[in-house]
């Protein structure tokens, strides 16, 4: 059986499920008597240390799961069940979090969420509305959506990967900045041979 990990670095929260992801930290204390809850939870705090994510607590239950707490009532709230990985982190101002989650070995999606309401935004869809030519990246079977990180409060660093579908199903990379009002800058995108080392790609 697959013991779920734990990493916290550079101020972002990584919870790893089914699938195996090398610990890099305090995570290496994962209790070997129920592999689906860490001894010790992660937790990362908002900048403003109003909210804190967290892997669990003793009284949740078992399985992988994101909650997010209030700090002030300790109230705490479920954000997401997982089998496979998520990425977490903060934006500047601890107003909102962006969320990576990976729901498959060939898709994964990026979302950003406002801790007070937990209303949910697909960064995948921003940008498909504002750049119409991502589309082809965006729904290819082998497509992963992946914030980076945050540039300000209200913008991101997102990148698209995987491969085409169709002849000459090459690999891609390609880089958003992407505004949650809705404007997109493409950055670069960057295509190589499927099965050969990116050091091949071309920009686009």
């Amino acid at each position: 059986m697959r013991v779920g990990r734990l990493l916290l670095f550079f101020g972002i929260l990584c919870l790893a499920g089914s699938t195996p992801v090398r610990a890099q930290s305090a995570s290496d204390s994962a209790t070997r008597a129920n592999p689906y809850v860490p001894e010790h939870p992660v937790s990362l705090p908002s900048p403003d240390n109003l909210w804190t994510l967290s892997s669990g607590c003793e009284t949740c239950p078992a399985g992988h799961a994101l909650w997010l707490v209030s700090n002030g009532d300790h109230h705490r709230r479920l954000v997401r069940r997982y089998d496979g990985t998520l990425r977490v982190g903060w934006s500047p101002d601890g107003d909102k979090f962006f969320l990576n989650q990976e729901e498959s070995a060939d898709k994964a999606n990026a979302y950003v969420i406002d801790p007070s309401s937990l209303k949910t935004t697909e960064l995948g869809k921003i940008i498909a509305a504002g750049d119409p030519e991502s589309v082809k990246y965006l729904a290819a079977t082998h497509s992963r959506v992946s914030a980076r990180a945050w540039l300000d409060p209200n913008a991101l660093l997102v990148d698209v990967t995987g491969h085409l579908d169709q002849p000459p199903l090459d690999q891609f990379e390609v880089r958003f900045q992407v505004h949650l009002d809705g404007a997109v800058t493409r950055l670069s995108i960057r295509q190589w041979p499927l099965f050969s080392a990116p050091t091949n790609a071309t920009d686009k």
